[in-house]
C-alpha cells in the first residue's frame, strides 16, 4: 500500500506545484493523480492478465495517446461537479 500511495502524494504534490508556476489550472489535483494512477495500473494489470487475447493497443501507443489525452482535457479546465 505504500507504494501507490506514495506515487499518488508524489504526483499530486507535482501537479499542486505546477499549478502555482502557472503551467496547471486549479482542479482537484487528487482525482487527476488518482485517474492517471487507475489508468497506467489497469493497462498494465490487463496486459500481464490478458496479453492481446483482450486488446492489440502497444504499450507505446497506449502511453502516447493517453498523456496527449490527459494534457488536452487538464488544459479544458476545472473539473465540473
Amino acid at each position: 500500500m505504500k507504494v501507490p500511495q506514495a506515487f499518488l502524494c508524489s504526483l499530486t504534490e507535482y501537479f499542486q506545484e505546477m499549478e502555482q508556476r502557472g503551467k496547471l489550472p486549479k482542479t482537484d489535483f487528487e482525482c487527476l493523480a488518482l485517474t492517471i494512477f487507475s489508468s497506467a495500473f489497469g493497462y498494465t494489470f490487463l496486459w500481464a492478465s490478458f496479453d492481446k487475447e483482450l486488446f492489440e493497443i502497444d504499450m507505446d501507443h497506449y502511453i502516447k495517446q493517453s498523456v496527449s489525452l490527459f494534457i488536452r482535457g487538464i488544459e479544458e479546465g476545472e473539473i465540473r461537479d
